[in-house]
């Protein structure tokens, strides 16, 4: 669902990715309910890791009513994921917790539950190889939405303190191609002092 833009591609704001176009729905009903539930979560200590822990469960839950034919109940149960899909990222940001693990842990329970809803879907409509399909299709676009988006941020940006970001995929290439330039501050994108000793060995480039 289309809508006018709000910011540039890759454009953070407040710590988080814009992308170029608004989501409706998530924009006017889901980041307000988050919005409402993160300072409740972060005076209760929740952790995010537990947020993302109870979104993946309620999204198998949901994938076993809709596998049982309970259409109703499986559409209730992925509001909820939805919500709580919105909501660990917020309170991540907001406690000052953000780290890769969260982030992957996140991308990782959406992948299962994905899987999960199409395997139900698979079966209470009998056409297991259609779902599969879908599934792989929903996976590769997603896959190819979330790499354009970083490539287009300048790379990964998450952390462990949530507020230093890593370096931008241009400043890791710039490291790579001069891997022996002349800073004596050790940076985490050259290559170690033996390495590049060996290296000149071999290419004899290295000094007599």
């Amino acid at each position: 669902m289309a809508a006018s833009t709000e910011s540039s591609p890759g454009h953070a704001v407040g710590g988080e990715t814009r992308r170029v176009g608004r989501e409706l729905v998530l924009d006017l009903v889901f980041r307000p309910l988050s919005n409402t539930l993160v300072p409740v979560l972060t005076r209760a200590g929740v952790a995010p890791t537990a947020v993302v822990l109870a979104n993946a469960l309620v999204g198998l839950v949901a994938a076993l009513a809709l596998a049982r034919g309970q259409l109703l109940v499986a559409a209730a149960l992925l509001q909820v994921k939805t919500l709580l899909d919105n909501t660990d990222g917020q309170l991540a940001r907001a406690s000052g917790r953000v780290t890769l693990l969260g982030r992957y842990l996140d991308t990782e329970a959406d992948l299962v539950v994905n899987a999960a809803l199409f395997g139900a879907l698979g079966h209470v409509t009998g056409e297991p190889l259609l779902a599969a399909a879908g599934f792989v299709a929903l996976t590769l676009v997603l896959a190819v939405d979330f790499n354009v988006t970083e490539l287009r941020a300048g790379g990964p940006s998450a952390c462990s303190n949530g507020s230093t970001s890593q370096p931008s995929l241009r400043s890791i290439a710039s490291s790579a191609a001069s891997p022996s330039s002349g800073s004596s501050g050790s940076s985490p994108w050259t290559l170690p002092p033996g390495v590049r000793t060996r290296r000149a060995l071999r290419t004899g480039t290295g000094s007599r």
